[in-house]
C-alpha cells in the first residue's frame, strides 16, 4: 500500500499517444473545494484542507479515524478535532499519523509499537503526541511500523521490525522513535507493507526483497539501508505493497509486476528500477496494494494495474492495466491504498474510487432498493457466466448494466417466457480468479450495478435474500460430494475474505446448509430435482438464519440462528448456479432456475 501523502508544481504540458479516460464514472466526490491533501490507507483516508483541519473516513474498527470511539466507522469525510495547523497526514494499515504544527501525532492500532508512544498499547482513539520534538516535516505510516523526518534531517522508524523494515540492523522492533543511519540530510520517505524506501538525493531501500521490491538487484532483503542506483537526483519514492516507484523527473517502478502496477507494459516483475515510459516530468507516484497512480507537473493523473475494484480506472471494466492511463482534468494530488484511490483536482474537489479494503462497520447497500419489479432487469447484480469473450478460455465473463438486462444466452443465462430465468454451469467453462469451478451465478452491486459492489455487515440491521427456485440438473461426477450450490452469502472481506460463508447446496437428493466449512443442517433429504422451493438467507446480530419452504413434497425447515465464524464486515449475496464440479471429477452441468429473487436491507 501507500502510506504517503503527494504534493505537486502544476506546470501546463501536453502531451500526446496516450489514451485519456473520463473523470471515473463510479467515483464519489465530495462538494467542498477545499481540499490541500490526501492520503489512503488500507481501509481509511485522511486528508486536509486549506485551513489546516484534517478529516478522516472509512473503516474505524481500530481507532484510526482519531474519533475517539472504535467501531464508529464513517462514509464521508469527519474533522478530527477542532485544531488547525496540520499539514501532513500518513494513513496506514490500521493506523494514522499526521503533523500539526510540527508536532507528531499518530493513533489507532497500537498492536506492534507502531504508535511510537513508547509501549504497545493496543488502540488508541485519539491523537497521541510523539516525543517532545517540534520540527517534524513529513511521516508515513505503513502497515504495521511507521518513519518520520525531522527538519534537522534526521529520519526515525518505529514499530514492527520484521525482515529488517525499520532499517536499525538490529532486527529488534522499538515502540519508540529511532534514529535510522547518522545522516542528517533525508528529505522524504515511505513506509509500506514489510519494506521502507526514503531519499536524501541519493535512493535507499530496506527490509523484505519478496517479488524484488527492494530494487537491488540481489533478491535478497536487508536490515539497513542500501542504495538503490548510482543516481543522486532521486525527489519522490512510493513503497506499496510488494512493489515500489520514484520519480527523479523520469519515472520508475520496480517488484512484483503479477497485475502490471509497473506499468511497463510487460506484466513481468522486476528486481530493479525499470524506467516508465519516456516522459521526463513525473512529479508525484503512489504505489498501493497492487495498482499505481501518478502526476506529471502539466497535473495530468495517470493509473494502472490491477482494477478488479475499479480503483484503477473506474469507468472501465477492464480488470488490469498494464501501462499508464490518463484521466481528463487537472489534478493536484493523489494517493493510493490497498484497492482505492483518492486525488484532488485543480479547483480543490476531492474525488475517490475503488473500493476500501474493509467498508464501514455497518454498511448498508440500501434498504429494500432490490425487490425491483421486474425482478428480471436484475438491476442491481452482475453475472458471471463461465465463458469468455469467444465462449471458450480460461477467465469467466462478468456482465454488468446495462448489459446484462438485456443479456439472453441460452446455453448459460436462458430468459424464460413464463418470468423465471435459468442459471447454467457446465463443468467445462471457464472459472474466475481463486476458483476451480465453472459458474453462472450472480452478485449483489449496489446503484447501477456496473462499478459499486454491495458489502453489508452482518453486526448492523438485517440482511435476508428470498429466492423462489428449482434445481433442475446436476453434473455426472465421479465424486459424490461435489454439489451444486443455489444460493449463499459471501465473504470478500481481509485479504480477501473467507469465502462462502453459508450456502445451500444439493448433493444427490440431500439438499442442506454449509456454512464456514461445516455443514449446518438438512434442509431436505429428498428433494427431487424440478422441485420448486422457496429459501430465504437472513443475517443480522443475531446470527445466520436459513428458512426452506417447499410447497411440492411439504417440506418446511428452519436453521439457525448460528454464529458465523468469518469476518462480517464485507458481505455480499450471490444467486444462481456454483457447481462445484470440473472435467477433473464430472461431466454435463449444473441448473438452477430463479422464478422470484428479492434483497432487503433494513
Amino acid at each position: 500500500m501507500t502510506w504517503v501523502k503527494s504534493v505537486l508544481l502544476v506546470i501546463p504540458l501536453a502531451f500526446s499517444g496516450i489514451l485519456v479516460v473520463d473523470s471515473p464514472a463510479a467515483a464519489q466526490s465530495f462538494s467542498d473545494t477545499d481540499w490541500k491533501s490526501i492520503s489512503a490507507g488500507g481501509s481509511h483516508t485522511c486528508g486536509t484542507d486549506n485551513s489546516g483541519y484534517l478529516f478522516c473516513w472509512g473503516s474505524d474498527d481500530s481507532g484510526q479515524l482519531g474519533n475517539s470511539s472504535a467501531l464508529n466507522s464513517k462514509t464521508t469525510p469527519n474533522r478530527v478535532g477542532d485544531s488547525t495547523g496540520w499539514s501532513v497526514v500518513s494513513a496506514g494499515g490500521s493506523h494514522t499519523c499526521g503533523i500539526r504544527s510540527g508536532r507528531l501525532y499518530c493513533w489507532g492500532s497500537d498492536s506492534n509499537g507502531q504508535l511510537g508512544n513508547g509501549s504497545v498499547t493496543g488502540v488508541k482513539g485519539t491523537p497521541q503526541t510523539i516525543t517532545s520534538a517540534t520540527d517534524w516535516t513529513t511521516v508515513s505510516a505503513g502497515a504495521t511500523h511507521t518513519c518520520a523526518i525531522r527538519s534537522i534531517g534526521k529520519l526515525y522508524c518505529w514499530g514492527n521490525d520484521g525482515d529488517g523494515r525499520l532499517g536499525n540492523g538490529t532486527g529488534g522492533s522499538t515502540t519508540a522513535p529511532a534514529q535510522i543511519t547518522t545522516a542528517t540530510d533525508w528529505k522524504t520517505v515511505s513506509a509500506g507493507a514489510s519494506h521502507t524506501c526514503a531519499t536524501r538525493g541519493k535512493l535507499y531501500c530496506w527490509g523484505s526483497d519478496s517479488d524484488g521490491r527492494l530494487g537491488n538487484g540481489t533478491g535478497g532483503s536487508s536490515s539497513v539501508p542500501t542504495q538503490i542506483t548510482s543516481a543522486t537526483d532521486w525527489k519522490t519514492v512510493s513503497a506499496g505493497a510488494s512493489h515500489t516507484c520514484a520519480t527523479r523527473g523520469k519515472l520508475y517502478c520496480w517488484g512484483n509486476d503479477s497485475d502490471g502496477q509497473l506499468g511497463n507494459g510487460t506484466s513481468g516483475s522486476t528486481t530493479v528500477p525499470v524506467q516508465i515510459t519516456t516522459a521526463t516530468d513525473w512529479s508525484t507516484v503512489s504505489a498501493g496494494g497492487s495498482h499505481t497512480c501518478a502526476i506529471r507537473s502539466s497535473g495530468t493523473l495517470f493509473c494502472w494495474g490491477d482494477n478488479t475494484y475499479g480503483q484503477t480506472v473506474a469507468s472501465s471494466e477492464d480488470v488490469s492495466f498494464t501501462s499508464p492511463d490518463a484521466y481528463s482534468g487537472t489534478w493536484k494530488a493523489q494517493d493510493v491504498g490497498d484497492r482505492h484511490t483518492c486525488a484532488i483536482e485543480g479547483n480543490g474537489q476531492l474525488s475517490c474510487w475503488g473500493v476500501p479494503q474493509v467498508p464501514p462497520d455497518c454498511p448498508s447497500p440500501g434498504t429494500n432498493v432490490y425487490a425491483n419489479d421486474p425482478w428480471q432487469d436484475l438491476d442491481y447484480w452482475k453475472l458471471t457466466i463461465p465463458v469468455d469473450g469467444t465462449d471458450s478460455g480460461d477467465s469467466a465473463d462478468e456482465v454488468k448494466q446495462p448489459e446484462l438486462k438485456a443479456l439472453d444466452n441460452k446455453d448459460y443465462f436462458d430468459r424464460r417466457s413464463d418470468g423465471s430465468i435459468m442459471f447454467r454451469a457446465r463443468v467445462d467453462g471457464a472459472t474466475t480468479s481463486g476458483s476451480s469451478f465453472p459458474r453462472s451465478e450472480l452478485r449483489e452491486m449496489t446503484q447501477d450495478g456496473q462499478y459499486n459492489r454491495a458489502a453489508w455487515s452482518s453486526l448492523c440491521g438485517t440482511h435476508r435474500m428470498s429466492v423462489t427456485q428449482a434445481i433442475t440438473a446436476q453434473p455426472n461426477r465421479t465424486n459424490p460430494e461435489d454439489p451444486v450450490v443455489a444460493g449463499q452469502i459471501h465473504d470478500g472481506g481481509v485479504d480477501g475474505g473467507h469465502g462462502d460463508v453459508a450456502m445451500i447446496r444439493l448433493e444427490g437428493t440431500r439438499l442442506f446448509v454449509e456454512a464456514d466449512g461445516n455443514d449446518r443442517g438438512t434442509l431436505d433429504s429428498n428433494y427431487q430435482l424440478g422441485q420448486k422451493f422457496t429459501v430465504s438467507l437472513t443475517a443480522n446480530a443475531s446470527g445466520i438464519t436459513i428458512r426452506y419452504d417447499n410447497s411440492v413434497n411439504g417440506t418446511g425447515k428452519t436453521i439457525g440462528p448460528f454464529p458465523p465464524t468469518a469476518n462480517n464486515k464485507q458481505w455480499f449475496f450471490k444467486a444462481g448456479c456454483y457447481t462445484q464440479a470440473n472435467t477433473s471429477n464430472g461431466t454435463g452441468y449444473g441448473e438452477v432456475v430463479i422464478y422470484a429473487l428479492a434483497v432487503t436491507h433494513s
